[in-house]
């Protein structure tokens, strides 16, 4: 079984920290497949569609009747629903542990034009959400509602500061983290602006959290380090902070 370009993953988690599935947005063949390690923890991983029909189009149901339109951002709750950034359809969907595709969140009367992003907070289960066209930051209430932009004026743009006097360009994959100084925060792959950004979610602050701003390739202070493309972000078990660098084909790492 072949993916074509996938752009999104996020794992499930059992009470006792162990991985029981991966599932994957299969971007380029617009469905969702589903890793799930082996019995007995050794051998291979087995791959599987979970939704989509693998034709672009925008249907909720059944997996074998569901469609999606360049699924990129992937975000995976404790019960298992599946949390899909349906990008090109401009909607937030979920898959319940059957694969059945419901409409989440999005749409032009919601604001969300084109989701990348996903992230779920662990203290109160709220979904949050780049925009790389609104160049914005959303949160999603339960069952989708309120959805809030956070951050973002709407304008691609660079600027440090709160809720929508911040300006992001192309905000991508982003990753959600808890602090003693801060509680939660949202950590943002600010993809043209070259930048790592951090939002307070308390507050709404946007500040930079590593990236000159300038496209290359530099390690160091995180005011003087560098990037290209910043996609991807993560957070590790001792807070550290872990950036996929697109175009410079490395994985960095922020402490």
């Amino acid at each position: 079984m072949s993916l074509n370009g996938p752009r999104g993953l996020a794992a499930l988690v059992n009470s006792s920290g162990v991985v029981t599935a991966i599932f994957i947005a299969d971007t380029g063949n617009n469905m969702i497949r589903k890793l799930t390690p082996p019995a007995g923890g050794s051998g291979p991983w087995s791959i599987a569609d979970f939704s989509g029909t693998g034709i672009a189009g925008y249907t909720d149901g059944p997996p074998a009747s569901a469609q999606f339109n360049g699924p990129q951002g992937v975000a995976v709750a404790s019960n298992g629903t599946v949390y899909i950034a349906d990008a090109s359809n401009g909607f937030i969907r979920a898959l319940d542990t059957s694969g059945n595709a419901s409409t989440y969140a999005g749409g032009p009367n919601v604001g969300v034009n084109t989701p990348a992003g996903l992230t779920l907070s662990k203290n109160t289960g709220n979904l949050f959400a780049t925009d790389q066209v609104l160049h914005s930051i959303f949160s999603f209430g339960p069952g989708g509602f309120p959805t809030t932009r956070m951050a973002g004026s709407g304008s691609s743009g660079f600027a440090d500061a709160t809720g929508t006097a911040a300006r992001f360009n192309s905000p991508y994959q982003l990753a959600w983290t808890t602090t003693t100084a801060d509680g939660e925060i949202l950590y943002i792959a600010d993809r043209l602006n070259q930048r790592l950004r951090k939002l307070v979610l308390s507050s709404n602050a946007v500040t930079t959290y590593a990236g000159s701003g300038t496209a290359g390739f530099a390690d160091g202070s995180c005011s003087n380090a560098q990037f290209n493309w910043p996609s991807g972000t993560g957070v590790g078990p001792a807070g550290e902070v872990y950036v996929a660098d697109a175009v410079n084909n490395r994985i960095r790492k922020v402490q």
